[in-house]
């Protein structure tokens, strides 16, 4: 499997948590997703264009409108994950605590610092999510109870196991798969797992990995998971179910998660 490009000492957390090398997230998943979509208009579009015109044309037409179509979702996906999540910049001095150990936790880390976005209502209850554009590009959305959710220890572990996605770089790859697949959750009002079961399970353990390598302070981390499962509601439409992969705490543990990850953590 391939791997992220991490420092020994990630590698050396990670290999704590029993997991050897820290899988990255593929980004093949939304490709696929995003072919399936505008590959079939496009052989219709071309097939109409083939019997009214010609084959060269309607070959023409076909390539031009999956490009095209699969360009435009690709590069719109992180902003339509923004706008259901239904973000919006923070007031001054909303967000002191989390702003302070964001730009502690940036430099610890060796990551641009992201931008800050609340959400307008609490989501599914206290918690945290990273969509990216890039590699570079990255937006930390953050509820508006979390600062006040948790302490201030097990709050800095959760920003720095959100922002280790950004050093991973699976932060815009993850944005791109929940955009897609989550046009599928909003159909069937049910959550679609970005990356489902232990592949799952594997990202947000390789992102806890990633964490105490800055922290040094499993047990803050534990607490913190803890404290914010307990307090997640599970989706209950479409708009929630779209949004359900992006969390850093789930909001529909079915796998258990939050038991594996609290037991590894433990364990250190």
């Amino acid at each position: 499997m391939a791997t992220a490009s991490v420092s020994a000492p990630d590698q050396a957390w990670a290999g704590r948590l029993g997991l050897g090398e820290v899988p990255r997230l593929s980004p093949w998943p939304a490709l696929g997703a995003v072919a399936a979509g505008v590959v079939p208009v496009g052989l219709v579009l071309g097939i109409v264009v083939w019997l009214l015109a010609s084959p060269i044309a309607g070959g023409i037409v076909a390539a031009a409108v999956v490009l095209a179509g699969g360009l435009a979702w690709w590069a719109g996906a992180p902003t339509i994950c923004l706008s259901v999540l239904g973000v919006r910049s923070p007031a001054p001095g909303e967000l002191p605590r989390v702003q302070n150990l964001v730009d502690g936790l940036s430099l610890a880390l060796g990551v641009r610092p992201p931008d800050l976005r609340v959400t307008s209502g609490d989501g599914p209850g206290p918690n945290l999510a990273v969509v990216g554009s890039s590699v570079r590009a990255v937006s930390l959305v953050v509820t508006p109870s979390l600062e006040r959710s948790v302490a201030r220890v097990e709050l800095e572990a959760l920003l720095a196991h959100a922002l280790a996605h950004a050093r991973r770089g699976d932060a815009h790859v993850l944005a791109r798969r929940a955009g897609t697949l989550g046009l599928v959750a909003l159909a069937s009002r049910r959550p679609v797992q970005a990356v489902a079961g232990r592949g799952r399970v594997l990202r947000e353990q390789g992102a806890d990995g990633v964490a105490l390598a800055a922290t040094r302070y499993p047990p803050a981390l534990v607490a913190a998971l803890g404290t914010l499962s307990g307090r997640q509601s599970e989706p209950v439409d479409g708009h929630s179910a779209f949004a359900a992969p992006l969390w850093c705490v789930p909001t529909r543990d079915a796998e258990g998660e939050v038991d594996v990850r609290t037991r590894a953590l433990a364990l250190l």
